[in-house]
């Protein structure tokens, strides 16, 4: 039986991966490693900015030191972007009211900051809709581990095999997977997230579904 559904926020909620990217490149500059997006798309999309930045070191290309103004820099381009680039959207604030009509539960599990992941579903206007949000601080390992998935579970008070999983990244459905769900969902980007997706989350689950 479905008791609750699952979003992650980038890519699916909100429109923010180019939020990100943009907001990293412009903390890395003075280091002079900008990542390109293509390969940011590849192989960073999705991932914590504290991995993201683990992983250019690990290159080479960050040193060690760099992390914190790196990661304090980020954040603060953030949210100027969030509040200069996200604006309300009434499809998202439609298909959480009729969720919650439905009597499911409905919970946000992002890799990024609890700060920033509050901000954007503010921006978006469903800040008050989702019964449970969990930014990446909630879990010591973080998408593409299930943890956060599993911990959005227990707090609701239910198995993850009671719940429907949204999402839309390579690292982020390799979580909803292994969360074992009744279902995964993968979107292609926000504006596939309205509802025209309730027949998708209110069907019968199959091992992956994929949004029309």
């Amino acid at each position: 039986m479905l008791r609750a559904v699952l979003f992650d926020l980038d890519g699916v909620l909100v429109n923010a991966c180019d939020l990100h990217f943009e907001a990293l490149n412009r903390a890395l500059e003075p280091y002079g490693c900008p990542i390109p997006y293509e390969e940011h798309l590849a192989g960073f999309n999705g991932l914590p900015t504290a991995v993201k930045l683990k992983r250019l070191s690990e290159e080479g290309k960050l040193p060690l030191d760099a992390h914190e103004p790196v990661h304090q820099a980020k954040q603060k381009y953030t949210i100027e972007l969030i509040e200069d680039r996200i604006e309300p959207d009434s499809t998202k604030v439609e298909l959480l009211e009729i969720l919650r009509l439905s009597g499911l539960k409905i919970g946000v599990c992002s890799n990024a900051i609890t700060e920033s992941v509050g901000r954007m579903l503010k921006a978006v206007g469903v800040e008050r809709l989702p019964h449970l949000v969990l930014g990446n601080e909630a879990v010591s390992n973080n998408k593409p581990y299930p943890d956060i998935y599993w911990a959005a579970c227990q707090r609701l008070g239910l198995q993850p095999y009671e719940s429907t999983i949204v999402e839309d990244s390579p690292i982020g459905l390799q979580a909803a997977e292994a969360a074992g769900p009744r279902s995964v969902i993968a979107v292609s980007g926000p504006q596939e997230v309205n509802v025209t997706l309730l027949n998708r989350i209110l069907e019968e689950p199959q091992e992956l579904r994929r949004a029309a």
